[in-house]
Order: structure tokens, then C-alpha cells, then sequence
């Protein structure tokens, strides 16, 4: 993970996003990091970078958030408060 990564400015951009989403997002910015890094455009090392993950929220601006509703009501499902 690159030191550009905010990783609280992604949950802000997140807010939201289902526990698959956020999976999904992780998994596209390493699958975007891999590609960059075997074209030699990566500068020499493999990073995860904010780019990468700007990229994928960016491309997931269809998604829809979880209604508060449901996270909430799955939340207490689970006994949380």
C-alpha cells in the first residue's frame, strides 16, 4: 500500500458501500496496481496507490449505498448498537 493511500478519505468516499463493495474496491485498485506494474509504468515497485483506488470509486459511481434502514437493521441483528 502506497503512503499516498488515505484510507480514511476512502471510507468518506465509501460511506455507504456494502462490506462486497468495499471488497470488490480493493480487489479492482490491487488488479489496476498489478496491471501498472507489469507494463512498467509502476516506476519499478508494486504499490497500491491512490490513483488506483480513485479509480475504481470513481468507475463504482453506479453503486448504490445501503439504505441507513438495512445497515442499521443488519447492525442490530448482530447486537450492535
Amino acid at each position: 500500500l502506497a503512503k499516498d493511500v488515505d484510507l480514511e478519505a476512502i471510507a468518506a468516499r465509501t460511506e455507504g458501500f456494502t462490506g462486497a463493495d468495499l471488497e470488490s474496491v480493493c480487489k479492482k485498485a490491487t488488479l489496476l496496481a498489478i496491471a501498472e506494474y507489469r507494463r512498467g509504468t509502476s516506476g519499478g515497485s508494486f504499490n497500491v496507490r491512490r490513483d488506483d483506488f480513485e479509480a475504481v470509486i470513481d468507475d463504482s459511481a453506479g453503486l448504490e449505498p445501503a439504505p441507513p434502514a438495512a445497515t442499521e437493521s443488519s447492525r442490530s441483528e448482530r447486537g450492535q448498537p
